[in-house]
Order: structure tokens, then sequence, then C-alpha cells
């Protein structure tokens, strides 16, 4: 499933934020995961918060990676 699923995203990379080379869709990304991490650590105390503002941020940032 893993391989189908990595054959499926080198097909349709482009569409998903990849357009402008592997690299800098990987870098990207992990900007992306690392920030949602960072909001949803420094939210901690309150867990529905900081699970609903990891997964905005997280949402936001992918959305716009597949936009530009």
């Amino acid at each position: 499933m893993r391989l189908a699923w990595l054959a499926w995203l080198w097909r349709h990379g482009d569409e998903y934020g990849f357009g402008g080379g592997w690299l800098s869709g990987v870098v990207g990304s992990l900007v992306v995961v690392a920030t949602a991490l960072v909001v949803a650590y420094s939210l901690r105390r309150n867990r529905p918060l900081s699970l609903a503002a990891g997964a905005a941020v997280g949402g936001a940032g992918f959305a716009w990676l597949a936009t530009h």
C-alpha cells in the first residue's frame, strides 16, 4: 500500500505543492508539520484546543502549499 501511495504521489506531485521541485516541496511540508507541532505544544494545557489549533494550522499550511 505504501508503494502504491508513493507511486501515486510521484505522478500527481505537481498538484500538491511539489511543482517547484521535490526538495522545496519536502522542506515546505516539514515546515508546516513543525509549525503545527509548535502550536499544538504551546497549547498543551488545553488538549482539545491544542488538537484543534494544530490541525487548523496544518490544514491551512498544506492548503497553501497545494495552491501556490
